[in-house]
């Protein structure tokens, strides 16, 4: 065998360069660039249910158990730490900030809340950034009965319309 017959031809070469290119990028390109989305929506669930978890916790300081919850006679809409005061009791002070703050927000504001009766909601303004839901919506879904429909159904984030697809992310607790 000559070494004319061993040299791989410039063919070869300019096909298998991008196949290791390809291989390559799907072994090694980070998750999180594949969805940017995954990451902060994962994080605003876990911190929307901690925050109902502390309301429980709070409201279960002051009430008996087996007593029906009732934050509120009258409909309160606000920042979170506005309509649940007492978050502070169940959660410390420098952690408190830092939880309530949502992410998607573009200052960093806090979760927005509301509550009456035995039913309150939390809400992220989701990824496009914008509240989508008004203050009248959430009250009238509530009185009505329909808040958990129209959270699950008609306002919220859905993530098969795109990253900057309108909608929140709710979290409505009974």
């Amino acid at each position: 065998m000559t070494d004319s017959e061993n040299d791989s031809s410039p063919l070869t070469t300019i096909i298998a360069i991008p196949i290791v290119a390809f291989v390559a990028y799907i072994f090694f390109w980070p998750a999180s660039l594949v969805n940017p989305i995954r990451q902060p929506m994962t994080k605003v669930n876990g911190e929307l249910r901690s925050i109902a978890i502390a309301i429980f916790d709070a409201d279960s300081r002051t009430n008996v158990a087996a007593v029906p919850l009732v934050f509120s006679n009258t409909f309160v809409y606000g920042s979170v730490d506005e309509v649940f005061p007492d978050l502070e009791m169940v959660t410390s002070t420098p952690r408190i900030d830092d939880l309530l703050k949502d992410d998607y927000h573009p200052s960093n504001d806090f979760y927005r809340a509301a509550a009456w009766k035995s039913t309150f909601v939390l809400m992220s303004v989701g990824p496009d950034g914008i509240l989508n839901v008004t203050e009248d919506q959430v009250e009238e879904a509530i009185d009505q009965g329909k808040i958990s429909e129209s959270a699950r159904l008609l306002w919220s984030y859905s993530p098969t319309n795109g990253s900057d697809s309108s909608g929140d992310v709710f979290r409505v607790q009974y």
